[in-house]
């Protein structure tokens, strides 16, 4: 219904989106988001670690896949900016979007 109504709901944390898209699988709710950013991940023209690098070369199956950040979804060095992108892609002013978060200082920014 919130689709139907244009409504979209976005997570944006400054980390572990693989643990947030697991969490929201297994309880089903995942498809109430249409996108999960996270900027805790390389960037594209960065190596990585030699973690990052085993990683890359790991086959996975479905789920697993589906919990991996995916580049575009972590390019953004603030929630403000994120925010700003978001809006800007979508042609919504600030009276058409809600922002929630836990911090006085993220919430200021936005």
């Amino acid at each position: 219904e919130m689709r139907y109504s244009r409504i979209e709901c976005i997570i944006c944390s400054r980390g572990l989106v693989g643990v947030i898209r697991y969490i929201l699988l297994k309880t089903g709710l995942l498809r109430y988001f249409t996108e999960i950013h996270a900027n805790n991940t390389r960037m594209p023209d960065v190596d990585g670690t030699p973690f990052d690098r085993l990683v890359d070369s790991m086959a996975f199956d479905t789920m697993e896949e589906a919990c991996l950040a995916k580049y575009p979804e972590t390019l953004w060095r603030s929630k403000a900016d994120l925010i700003k992108l978001l809006m800007a892609s979508r042609g919504l002013t600030h009276n058409e979007v809600i922002f929630i978060d836990d911090t006085q200082s993220e919430i200021e920014s936005v």
